[in-house]
C-alpha cells in the first residue's frame, strides 16, 4: 500500500568543522540570489573574493564550538525531529529530511522518496515564518526538482506556522519549564535578520502599521510574522508588552538590515540596567550555530561586557515530543 511522505527541509550544515568543508558549504550558501540579492557576476566576485577569505576561518571556529558527536547541531536536531516525527505520524507516512545546502540535499532527498511509490509528498520548510531567503528559495529549488525529473506525484508546501497553536504553545511552555527559578527582568525575541530590500521587495513598507497584526501588511511580510509571533508567544507565557522586545541577529554585510539589531538591543538593556536577560530565538525550530554559539556564546559575553550579569538561551524545540505530536496533527491537516 503507497503511504503518503513528508520532507522535512531545513538550510543544511558543513560536513565538518574543517575550514575547507565550511567553505564549500558557506560559497553554496551564499551564491544562492535568494541570500544575496546581486547580479551573478558582483555576487560570485563578492562571495569568493572577499567574504569566504575571511569568512571560512572565522565560521570554522565557530562551528567547532558548537559540533556534537553527531555531526551540526542543526543536523543532529533535525533528524532527532525527523524520528520523533515519524512515531507521532504511523505507519501510513514516511517521513525524511532534505537539506537546501548540505546532504541530504533536497533533490536526492525527493527522488528517494519516490522511489518507495509514495502517493503524495508534503515539503515542510522548516522555517516559522515567510522569507524570500528560505521558504522563497526551497521553493524554487523544490520546482527545479518536479520539472527536472517530470515529477507527476501530488505535490504540496506547508504553509508558515509562526502564528499556528502548535508552535506558540509548545515554544511558551519549553520556555517556562526551562526559565522556571531563574530570575529574568526582561525578554528579547530575536528573530534572524534580513536586508529591508529583501523585505521591501515582498510589498512592505517598513511602516508601524504592520507591527500589531499580520493582517496590517502583506501576506508574506517576514517582519509581521516575526512581531505577531512574538506577540502571541510573550501572551501565552504571561509577558506584559513593555518587559519584552523584539529584535534581529545574524547581520552581514554593510546593506541595512531589519532592526533594532539584537546586539544593539542587549546593549542598551545593559546599560539600562538590566542585568537579568532571557532570548528565545522563534526563527528557529532546532538549535544551530545561530542560537548556540552567536546568542549562547558571543551576545551573552557582549551583554556581560556592557553591565550585564546573566543571559539565559532558551532552547529550541529541537525533538521536544508532544511538540512533535502537535506538528504531526498540523501535518495531516495540511
Amino acid at each position: 500500500m503507497a503511504k503518503k511522505a513528508i520532507l522535512l527541509i531545513n538550510i543544511g550544515s558543513p560536513r565538518s568543522y574543517d575550514v575547507a568543508d565550511v567553505r564549500a558549504y558557506l560559497k553554496l550558501f551564499l551564491m544562492d540570489k535568494w541570500i544575496i540579492d546581486l547580479p551573478y557576476p558582483l555576487r560570485w566576485i563578492l562571495v569568493n573574493l572577499i567574504i569566504l577569505p575571511k569568512r571560512s576561518p572565522f565560521s570554522a571556529q565557530n562551528y567547532k564550538k558548537v559540533w556534537m558527536k553527531g555531526g551540526s547541531p542543526l543536523i543532529v536536531y533535525s533528524e532527532a525531529f525527523c524520528a520523533e516525527l515519524q512515531k507521532a505520524m504511523g505507519d501510513d507516512y514516511i517521513v525524511r529530511t532534505g537539506m537546501c545546502f548540505s546532504e541530504p540535499n533536497i533533490e536526492q532527498a525527493m527522488l528517494d522518496l519516490l522511489n518507495e511509490n509514495v502517493e503524495s509528498i508534503l515539503a515542510v520548510p522548516l522555517f516559522p515564518q515567510y522569507a524570500g531567503a528560505t521558504t522563497g528559495s526551497i521553493t524554487e529549488a523544490l520546482y527545479k526538482v518536479i520539472k527536472k525529473h517530470h515529477i507527476q506525484t501530488p505535490f504540496k508546501i506547508f504553509e508558515p506556522f509562526y502564528n499556528q497553536p502548535a508552535f506558540i504553545k509548545n515554544s511558551a511552555r519549553l520556555a517556562l519549564n526551562y526559565l522556571k527559578g531563574k530570575k529574568v527582568d526582561h525578554f528579547v525575541f530575536s528573530f534572524h535578520g534580513l536586508p529591508e530590500k529583501q523585505v521591501l521587495a515582498t510589498g512592505c513598507t517598513l511602516s508601524e502599521t504592520c507591527i500589531p497584526s499580520e493582517k496590517n501588511c502583506v501576506k508574506n511580510c517576514y517582519r509581521s510574522h516575526c512581531y505577531v509571533n512574538a506577540r502571541l508567544q510573550a501572551q501565552s507565557m504571561g509577558i506584559p508588552q513593555d518587559q519584552y522586545t523584539v529584535a534581529f541577529q545574524s547581520r552581514l554585510g554593510r546593506a541595512k538590515w531589519l532592526s533594532p539589531s539584537t546586539d544593539d538591543t542587549l546593549k542598551n538593556l545593559a546599560q539600562k540596567d538590566h542585568k537579568d536577560i532571557a532570548i528565545i530565538c522563534p526563527s528557529f525550530v532546532a538549535d544551530c550555530i545561530e542560537t548556540i554559539e552567536e546568542i549562547g556564546m558571543g551576545a551573552r559575553e557582549d551583554f556581560i561586557h556592557h553591565g550585564g550579569e546573566n543571559l539565559h538561551l532558551v532552547p529550541c524545540l529541537n525533538n521536544d515530543v508532544q511538540w512533535a505530536h502537535d506538528f504531526a496533527d498540523l501535518c495531516r491537516k495540511n
